[in-house]
Parts: structure tokens; C-alpha cells; sequence
């Protein structure tokens, strides 16, 4: 159960961390090839499948290596 609250913790804390930057920087500076961003109307949509990816690799890789 530890592991898992572990894991929780760390992946809030990236998301967190990437919200913040979205909004401080006025655009998505984390945007690796897969993901969809599109800009319609005066609206941005943004679809994380490649930074999803990425991030949960990292984090798999991470957590299998510290436990």
C-alpha cells in the first residue's frame, strides 16, 4: 500500500508541476510528438497521449528501480 501512495504522491507532483508551467507560460512547453493540441475558436485543446506515455515510463522505471 506504501508503493502505491508513493506513486500517487510523485505523479501529482508532475502533473502539478506541468499545470503550473502551462499557466505561467501561456502554452504547453511539454508538448513531445503523439499528443493533440489544437487551437478552434479562440479555445486550445490539448490531449496528453504522448507525454502520458513518456511520463508513465519514467515513472515506471523510477519506482522499479528505488523499490
Amino acid at each position: 500500500m506504501k508503493n502505491i501512495q508513493i506513486f500517487f504522491y510523485i505523479f501529482i507532483t508532475a502533473v502539478a508541476f506541468m499545470y503550473f508551467i502551462y499557466y505561467k507560460r501561456g502554452k504547453n512547453p511539454l508538448l513531445v510528438p503523439g499528443d493533440y493540441y489544437q487551437v478552434k475558436a479562440g479555445r486550445a485543446y490539448y490531449f496528453p497521449l504522448g507525454g502520458a506515455l513518456v511520463i508513465t515510463a519514467l515513472l515506471y522505471f523510477l519506482l522499479k528501480v528505488v523499490f
